[in-house]
């Protein structure tokens, strides 16, 4: 019935202290936060919060702390009607409909044949313990949820007893335990719920068997494909920390490249277009492992899929991982986790959700052990120098000897959109039937008061026990990133160095300017991109070169760039005036970073990009995870299109990554089945390699490291780098004045000014509605004003008319300020025409924002 996922939405719907209907919401408007958001796993719900602000931190833990322990929900029933899902009629006869954001949210997630395939995984591998349910909630069982079981789950699992609280940071402790206390002091301790919400172990215990079920596709896509995944439950006992890290190492072997040996024999059967399943999954009490194909042809050859996974791995055992692939290996993970690289994460939130795998469970008396793994790495390393097949006898042991397996065939279904929709309105048809005129006026009111409620604003007095940060609160002065610009003489290269502490690492980005290539070109970026660093070189095939890249430095990756010039005073950018990089990005430490160099050099000047059947392999992986992609992320899809209108950048992002992409793949992929198809492709990408890397009007090299540790010592070898280069690159040279902007822009005028009204069907149970506008002119300067009214309409307007009152899972505002447009978007939303209707309002909400 997924309570635990509508309690995670409910419980941030207002509490003791703070009266607003929406806290959480408000305190987006707001705060200086890092992250705000809460999540719920198959066995707990995390409400994490960070902010680099000390008392907007506290705000945001008080809130959060009274949201959890006092919720407004377990009060208050038109919480779940609005969260969870509730009748609507307006009138006793109108049809009866369900409405609810957890509801559907789901509808969306069982759309998808990746979440279904998850789903169905977790029934079958965990049939004896709380696995088996889906704490998200299933579309046709959360209308079962009463109100009084809701409140009952609350009360029973909801206890500071049950909790596991994570601080982070560089406040004072002491002021930490005694904030924390002012909560729990009124709270006993509650023994029982240790052993009421323990997670029993799920047994090994199960014979291998196959699941088949179906998945909805449009009745327009006629070559709808197969998903099939193999997934095991891989323990029923606590594992080691040699163990845990094994199989974690195991795991970049088998699938974290397109060399990796599992991986390979996979793409390389020609039984499906791409690899899915995700590999090992460690967060729960036990772990699984999956791996399957999608893009696959029928039921056959995806019972043949399970066959060559169990054959792979017979035959890896048998012949062993070369001593390459297993340091290759080793070196990639050990990097990544004496790195800990975190991307976009607030560090101590990434070491909460790490230490949460084992603490709340109490694997261990010490929460943080599991984020040491030094000692697990010595054993493991000393086991690879005396030769012990340490990896093929986890194979062995986890996989081919562990019969508690299950192999999932996913079929498409033209019908099942249709029939699921026809069952639910048959369903409430006949609930209505049963309802007396009491009943049915029951559910009128209950509707009428739920939207009273919904449009209802706060009362200040409400509002005012939100807590805010004041001006004084905010440090006026930016953060900034250290930068010095070294023009390198006689050539159009710029040396950009960051001084900042790495820990001995050195992250160096190469940039080449894009703007010589053809528009048509453009589309062939992220395919150009992909091959760089997976095909190999002359002297390398592309599993060596891998390796190497693998064991020589921390990773190597290629990507592009777009964006507008900013106007000098602030103001809207010119529409077509482009700037456009591919950068090549790599790190690696100090004493490699030779090594690191020669691999950029090597993919500049020497990718094999003759090899049809890989290239081949990719576009089928593309295409699979385009087509897969559009029915969960429709809205970015949406808005992409919508942009295209309001920019050149915005039009070359949907060619080269919305839905004109997707047919762009489709046809590339039947040009090249053809040797003079092929040959075409392989000249383009000759010539989009010889235009970057040869004739680039602009090239950056941009350093981040330390400046005595590092970047000193690794000055020659930049050095030597750019003397390999220089000819290339030299000012006034003929061959670097090539730009064809023009070009593109007269390309995109051509189309920009026709109006568009599109709908594109997908098969999923709910829509996603964008819509977008210029509001701002070439030059005009944006105010803060502008920036308050984007957020005001997103966690304002549209959260209350989009989210609250329309259902939807979710919705967007975004005001650019570069292009001068709005866009808007939302996310698993039941409506359509209502949802345009709110977008076209905007424009007088606004005007009553101001009276």
């Amino acid at each position: 019935m997924g309570i635990p996922h509508i309690l995670e939405h409910s419980v941030l719907c207002g509490s003791r202290k703070y009266k607003t209907k929406e806290p959480f919401v408000t305190l987006l408007k707001g705060s200086l936060n890092t992250f705000l958001n809460a999540m719920t796993y198959p066995d707990r719900t995390v409400y994490p919060v960070a902010s680099q602000n000390e008392k907007d931190f506290y705000n945001l833990v008080n809130v959060y702390l009274d949201a959890v322990l006092h919720p407004r929900a377990i009060n208050d029933s038109q919480v779940l009607s609005q969260e969870g899902w509730h009748f609507e009629a307006e009138n006793p006869n109108d049809e009866l409909t369900y409405k609810g954001v957890v509801f559907n949210e789901m509808k969306g997630v069982y759309s998808q044949p990746s979440s279904l395939l998850d789903l169905i995984a977790h029934k079958e591998l965990f049939p004896d313990n709380t696995y088996c349910h889906d704490s998200g909630g299933d579309p046709e069982k959360i209308p079962e949820l009463t109100y009084e079981k809701f409140r009952e789950f609350y009360s029973k699992y909801y206890h500071p007893s049950n909790s596991r609280i994570f601080f982070y940071g560089n406040d004072n402790v002491t002021k930490r335990l005694e904030f924390v206390d002012e909560y729990l002091r009124e709270f006993g301790n509650r023994e029982d719920l240790k052993e009421s919400s323990k997670i029993e172990w799920q047994k090994k215990n199960l014979k291998p068997k196959t699941i088949t079920n179906s998945y909805p596709s449009s009745p327009q896509q006629t070559n709808a494909t197969v998903f099939t995944v193999v997934s095991w439950l891989l323990n029923d006992r606590p594992l080691t920390d040699k163990e845990n890290l094994g199989l974690y190492i195991l795991d970049h072997l088998l699938l974290n490249s397109v060399t990796s040996e599992l991986y390979k024999a996979l793409i390389e059967s020609g039984l499906g277009e791409g690899v899915i399943g995700g590999g090992l999954s460690d967060d729960l009490l036990q772990a699984t492992y999956t791996v399957g194909l999608k893009g696959v042809k029928d039921e056959k050859i995806a019972k043949e899929c399970e066959k060559l996974i169990l054959f792979t791995l017979q035959n890896i055992v048998k012949t062993r991982f070369s001593s390459d692939a297993i340091e290759a290996s080793i070196n990639s993970i050990e990097f990544r986790l004496r790195e800990f690289n975190i991307g976009g994460y607030p560090k101590g939130l990434a070491i909460m959700l790490e230490v949460m795998k084992s603490w709340v469970y109490e694997k261990d008396e010490d929460p943080t052990k599991i984020l040491h793994f030094e000692k697990a790495l010595e054993e493991i390393k000393n086991d690879v120098k005396q030769n012990i097949p340490i990896f093929e006898n986890l194979i062995e042991e986890f996989l081919l000897q562990n019969e508690h397996r299950v192999h999932m065939v996913l079929t498409p279904d033209p019908k099942l959109e249709t029939l699921n929709e026809e069952k639910e309105k048959q369903k409430l048809v006949k609930l209505k039937e049963k309802m007396d005129n009491e009943q049915l006026e029951k559910v009128v009111e209950d509707t009428k008061q739920l939207k009273i409620a919904q449009m209802t604003d706060d009362s200040p007095e409400a509002k005012a026990t939100i807590p805010r940060l004041q001006l004084s609160d905010i440090d006026p002065k930016c953060k900034t990133t250290p930068i010095d610009i070294e023009e390198i003489s006689g050539t159009t290269i710029s040396l950009v160095t960051h001084n900042i502490p790495t820990s001995g690492i050195v992250y160096a980005k190469i940039g080449f300017d894009l703007s010589g290539l053809e528009l048509s070109d453009l589309q062939y970026l992220s395919i150009f991109t992909n091959l760089l660093t997976t095909l190999g070189t002359s002297k390398l095939d592309r599993v060596a070169f891998d390796r190497k890249i693998q064991r020589l430095t921390g990773g190597v990756s290629a990507s592009t760039y777009f964006s507008l010039k900013s106007q000098k005073n602030g103001g809207v950018s010119v529409p077509d005036d482009v700037v456009s990089y591919l950068f090549i990005s790599g790190k690696a430490t100090t004493e490699k970073a030779n090594h690191l160099f020669e691999i950029f050099n090597e993919v500049i000047t020497d990718t094999n990009f003759d090899q049809q059947q890989r290239v081949l392999e990719l576009l089928k992986q593309t295409k699979a995870s385009l087509e897969t992609s559009i029915v969960g992320s429709g809205h970015s899809f949406a808005l992409t299109r919508v942009y295209s209108r309001y920019s050149l950048v915005g039009y070359i992002n949907d060619q080269r990554g919305g839905i004109p992409y997707i047919q762009f793949i489709r046809d590339l992929l039947q040009q090249i089945s053809t040797p003079e198809g092929w040959n075409s492709l392989l000249t383009r990408l000759i010539k989009i390699r010889d235009t970057i890397f040869k004739t680039s009007s602009k090239v950056y090299i941009d350093l981040t490291a330390d400046q005595d540790t590092v970047l000193n010592k690794i000055r020659p070898i930049v050095d030597n780098f750019i003397q390999l280069h220089k000819p290339n690159f030299l000012v006034n040279s003929s061959q670097n004045n090539n730009s064809r902007i023009n070009e593109w822009s007269n390309e995109w005028k051509k189309v920009v000014n026709k109006p568009i009204r599109e709908g594109i069907v997908v098969p999923t149970q709910v829509n996603y509605v964008a819509q977008g506008s210029k509001i701002f002119q070439v030059g005009e300067k944006f105010s803060g004003s502008s920036n308050v009214i984007e957020n005001v309409l997103r966690t304002g307007y549209l959260w209350q008319q989009v989210r609250v009152v329309g259902g939807a899972y979710g919705s967007i505002a975004q005001l650019s300020s570069t292009t001068g447009s709005i866009g808007c978007v939302s996310y698993r939303d039941p409506n359509l025409v209502k949802t345009l209707s709110v977008y076209n309002s905007i424009p007088e909400a606004i005007k009553k924002m101001g009276e």
